[in-house]
């Protein structure tokens, strides 16, 4: 079996937009955005992950701050921080990780 790419599209070739990592699921058909045809990702994360670790990520950091320091804003802020990293970087490995395949060949 060939390598395929991650995040293009098997019918037309072009990337795929980054916006479908908040859809993505094992099983889950989508439309390519350039063609039109019909993909499935092969073997994914849902995305699910990545809203668990960001809430995790703001709960701990927050409330570890809050505690040593009793400033709301200031772990609010921290907290918030630690999110959208978290956020980001589970959305580029989702990115970076995920490949499409035509759904004949999905098994």
């Amino acid at each position: 079996m060939d390598k395929k790419e991650p995040f293009i599209c098997p019918h037309c070739g072009k990337k795929l937009p980054f916006r479908i990592i908040l859809k993505i699921k094992n099983g889950h058909k989508f439309n390519c955005s350039h063609c039109g045809e019909v993909i499935v990702p092969l073997k994914t994360k849902s995305f699910t992950w990545g809203y668990v670790i960001g809430f995790l990520s703001f709960v701990v950091p927050q409330q570890i701050v809050f505690y040593l320091h009793q400033d709301f804003m200031l772990s609010f802020l921290i907290g918030l921080l630690h999110t959208i990293v978290a956020f980001g970087l589970v959305s580029l490995y989702l990115y970076f990780c995920t490949e499409f395949v035509k759904p004949s060949s999905f098994t």
